[in-house]
């Protein structure tokens, strides 16, 4: 099991969880579309960087980041910019269009 802190929550998740499904069982929320609630999730494979999380003071895209022991992770109010602007149809290297 890895100890991690959640916005503040502190809870234990199986190694080798990804970030996705610590959220998921702190009772998060997981959204295809853009929400007031939950986490928007959208491509749910790293390419759109749309549920990046600060991860110990590091963006990091929580549906493939995998959970470390001590790690604190906060879901909002990170102050990064965002890392990929999308407007109308664009590529990305995961297929398909942002």
């Amino acid at each position: 099991m890895a100890s991690i802190e959640v916005n503040g929550r502190v809870t234990e998740v199986p190694d080798g969880s990804s970030i996705k499904e610590a959220l998921e069982a702190l009772g998060i929320e997981i959204t295809m579309f853009p929400s007031d609630e939950g986490h928007f999730m959208p491509c749910q494979m790293g390419g759109c960087w749309a549920c990046a999380v600060d991860v110990d003071g590091e963006l990091q895209p929580a549906c493939v980041s995998t959970v470390q022991s001590v790690m604190r992770i906060k879901t909002e109010g990170s102050g990064f910019a965002p890392r990929r602007l999308v407007s109308c149809f664009m590529g990305h290297h995961v297929g398909g269009v942002g």
